[in-house]
């Protein structure tokens, strides 16, 4: 699996571990409803691999260990009564601040001329004024 991220940059990222289980009704009169199965998904029937987190995103690998079919993904519905979500845990997210805009004017004889700087990859203040400082002098 490739997930990008809806939150901002993660440091680290974990698999929430599917666990549920499987009741099937083969049908809705008396006679099919005493034939109900249960399956129990656990924790063993399935394999995560190691997550590669960019921070952005995450690449893992999910394999079924199990001797029957099993759902990342599913809602409720006439013949399976349970829902499950495979749920990918962001942590330690590195939130960005509040968007600064830096402008210093590049000729002071005409102030209307400035140079402005505004960037999500600028990691401090100082590197934004060394930077707009380059580009007023060229």
């Amino acid at each position: 699996y490739d997930v990008q991220y809806q939150t901002p940059a993660a440091s680290n990222a974990d698999i929430l571990p599917i666990e549920y289980t499987w009741e099937y009704v083969p049908g809705s009169t008396k006679g099919d409803q005493m034939y109900v199965q249960y399956q129990n998904v656990d924790v063993y029937s399935l394999a995560y691999s190691a997550i590669i987190n960019t921070g952005f995103r995450a690449k893992f690998a999910i394999a079924n260990n199990s001797t029957h079919m099993v759902y990342l993904s599913k809602q409720a519905d006439d013949l399976n009564n349970f829902t499950v979500t495979l749920n990918l845990w962001t942590h330690e997210l590195v939130a960005p601040s509040d968007p600064e805009i830096i402008q210093r004017v590049v000729d002071p004889s005409n102030p209307t001329e400035v140079a402005q700087i505004d960037s999500t990859w600028i990691q401090s203040k100082d590197s934004a004024n060394k930077m707009i400082g380059l580009l007023s002098q060229h």
